[in-house]
């Protein structure tokens, strides 16, 4: 069942469709990599998951350096899965500081299968090691589902190996704990704009 949704009763609402064919989706051939030291303020305790933004950060490739733009909370659903709660809360707060999602939280690949088909989801951020199914197979069920949809895969694995395997699965970027904070802003924002043409504003540096 999907839980945690915000900010909509309802989240299966009509009047909008995945924009463009799934094959025009144009697929990222970078990865992020994490430059910056320290942590994200708010966060209790000693786990610091999420690192301070900074001006070194990778984009996708062939988009320009730009933001998503502010948009009414109805357009976008955002499906976190892993298993541990306090991450889970902490990608919460940073993205509901740069967007307006409604944000879904589930423990487990299985439970974001179950979800995905239950709910209207349009991007699914996943830890890589999750009870019983792995991030991969999750994106890899995913990717059948719908190819469109954005899956971006979140490991401390910095090996080729874990980018061959997340090539494989059409993961659409993978990206590297200990987070920055900016890098998962932009990753996100850059995944909603080649899956469905999201509106850009605001430059970055490039």
């Amino acid at each position: 069942m999907c839980t945690g949704i915000s900010g909509r009763d309802d989240p299966r609402i009509s009047g909008r469709s995945p924009a463009g064919p799934a094959n025009g989706r144009q697929r990222s051939t970078e990865f992020a990599k994490t430059s910056a030291a320290g942590s994200f303020p708010g966060v209790s305790g000693e786990l610091h998951f999420l690192q301070p933004f900074s001006a070194d950060h990778t984009y996708f490739a062939g988009q320009t350096g730009t933001m998503l733009a502010d948009r009414s909370s109805d357009d976008f659903s955002l499906l976190i899965a892993d298993d541990n709660s306090t991450f889970r809360r902490t990608l919460r707060e940073v993205l509901e500081r740069r967007f307006r999602f409604d944000i879904v939280e589930v423990d487990s690949g299985e439970e974001a299968l179950d979800c995905v088909q239950e709910c209207r989801i349009d991007i699914v951020l996943l830890d890589m090691h999750m009870h019983r199914m792995s991030g991969l197979e999750t994106i890899r069920q995913l990717k059948d589902l719908d190819v469109v949809r954005p899956c971006i895969l979140i490991t401390s694995d910095r090996s080729e190996q874990i980018r061959r395997h997340a090539d494989q699965v059409e993961a659409d970027a993978v990206l590297h704990k200990p987070l920055q904070q900016q890098q998962l802003v932009t990753t996100v924002s850059r995944a909603l704009h080649d899956a469905y043409d999201a509106p850009l504003t605001g430059d970055f540096p490039v």
